[in-house]
């Protein structure tokens, strides 16, 4: 965790929970916090500004039933407690993000404006709390057919190339969330309490590592559990994702309360698995305008969503990935870039698609059999992308796809991963990058690069290093690349 500046400070001071035995005031609820906040706004005053000079002063004029002045005094002066506080998260890897932040989610800040979280802490990959998602939630006490289903739910999401959200409870969540990590795919995690013991747990550790995983609270970290901030935490899951999906929910508690909340407020569309059970309150979430899923698969139910494309941070945040890059790191993005290796790829990948499927159509299943690709990499990158250029169409019951225009050109190489392999051998000749980097620059969702490296490491053409993870070219690497390379070839790779 960077050293926090004074606005980020106050906002901790006044909305965490930090253990302290001096201060007897409550910290401030989101909802307390946003009306505060936007005051402050108004008064043309940051946060960080009631740190210094006369806090009496700046709170003149300042007038709210629960949030007296004095409240607001005895919590920003908690700074020991707050450091304390910070050390302790920072030796787990916990990081916090304001409302202020260029990684705070755009889609809180939409769905629940003024009343969004002032502060959300994590561990992981920060940037899967931006990405599209699909929620799933769920009863703890689930049976095995349920639970079945979430977990291929969760596969089929992976697949697809979104992230999961869920809450990282027992049962529905967790078969959810290790459905999706299982198949390589990325997950966010919205904890109700103790992300400092949970980011520790073995079951949580591999996801965190590979940065397919990212925890995420809106209390403190060491906060205990509590049924108010369980409760309270499920309007977020649903804000979080694009749509979501109800396996199983009693007719009251927290699975039940949330997607009644979510339906109420119109957040995200609210799909309900079907079932025979009659304790379950599915049925009448479907009469109150959840949609039922008539799929008899996850797989085919993923098939018919169409969600947003993924949401770009914001230029601030780009800087900000650049700039934890090393020089020669950048450099040799920077290089490669200006050849658009991503476009150059997309292109053999329409070639190969005209190629295959000629006059005839196919489900995207069939597409990715026939190129040997992820569903995921034609869904959110290629076939996506082909559909809105209308070089491919895209029917409906059942969803096909058929070609529109082929204008057929030669395909460079045997198949597509020869291609990607050709010029990824080019891009590691001098620096070894990580797999996001290499997402970003060819790009690939994560399952597909995942697949295609590890089949290059395996054909011993490229190593994996550790402490960071990522990935240099092999010294035995084929030779007749390495000479086409020394000789400088005029042909284009793609």
């Amino acid at each position: 965790m960077d050293v926090l500046n004074n606005d980020q400070q106050a906002i901790l001071l006044l909305t965490a929970n930090l253990g302290s035995s001096k201060s007897a005031a409550k910290p401030l609820t989101p909802t307390e916090w946003g009306r505060f906040y936007f005051w402050l706004n108004e008064q043309e005053l940051r946060p960080g500004e009631l740190l210094t000079g006369s806090l009496a002063e700046k709170l003149e004029g300042w007038d709210d039933k629960n949030i007296f002045a004095e409240r607001i005094e005895v919590l920003l002066d908690q700074g020991l407690a707050l450091a304390l506080a910070v050390e302790r998260w920072e030796r787990a890897g916990i990081w916090m993000v304001d409302r202020m932040d260029v990684d705070y989610p755009q889609r809180l800040k939409e769905k629940l404006g003024k009343n969004a979280p002032a502060v959300l802490y994590g561990c992981g990959n920060k940037s899967l709390i931006n990405h599209s998602g699909i929620a799933v939630v769920g009863s703890r006490n689930a049976n095995d057919e349920d639970l079945k289903f979430a977990s291929d739910l969760g596969s089929q999401t992976a697949f697809a190339g979104y992230s999961l959200v869920s809450g990282g409870a027992r049962g529905i969540d967790e078969s959810a969330m290790f459905g999706a990590l299982d198949s390589e795919g990325t997950v966010v995690g919205v904890l109700a309490c103790e992300l400092i013991r949970n980011v520790a747990s073995k079951k949580f550790r591999e996801g965190i590592r590979d940065n397919n995983l990212v925890l995420i609270t809106l209390v403190a970290p060491e906060v205990r559990f509590s049924i108010g901030n369980a409760m309270g935490r499920n309007k977020y899951i649903y804000c979080l994702s694009d749509v979501a999906v109800a396996v199983h929910s009693g007719k009251s508690g927290g699975t039940w309360s949330g997607a009644i909340e979510n339906l109420k407020n119109a957040w995200v569309p609210l799909w309900v698995k079907q079932t025979f059970d009659a304790e379950a309150g599915n049925f009448e979430l479907i009469n109150r305008g959840g949609k039922a899923i008539t799929t008899e698969t996850p797989s085919d139910f993923i098939e018919t969503l169409v969600l947003p494309a993924e949401r770009e941070i914001g230029t601030a945040n780009k800087e900000l990935r650049q700039s934890e890059l090393s020089g020669s790191e950048f450099d040799a993005i920077d290089e490669v870039g200006e050849k658009d290796v991503s476009a150059e790829l997309y292109e053999n990948f329409c070639q190969a698609l005209f190629r295959s499927l000629g006059d005839r159509n196919g489900s995207s299943k069939e597409i990715a059999a026939m190129l040997d690709l992820t569903t995921s990499q034609l869904h959110r990158r290629w076939l996506s992308k082909a559909v809105k250029e209308y070089r491919v169409r895209k029917r409906m019951n059942p969803v096909r796809y058929e070609v529109v225009s082929s204008q057929e050109q030669p395909l460079e190489g045997e198949n597509l991963y020869d291609c990607f392999l050709d010029r990824l051998l080019d891009v590691l000749e001098e620096t070894p990058l990580t797999k996001a980097q290499l997402e970003e620059m060819f790009g690939l969702t994560t399952p597909q690069a995942s697949i295609w490296l590890a089949r290059a490491i395996e054909a011993k053409q490229i190593t994996k290093l550790g402490r960071p993870v990522r990935y240099q070219k092999s010294l035995d690497c084929d030779s007749e690349h390495d000479t086409k390379s020394a000789i400088g070839s005029q042909r284009e790779l793609f």
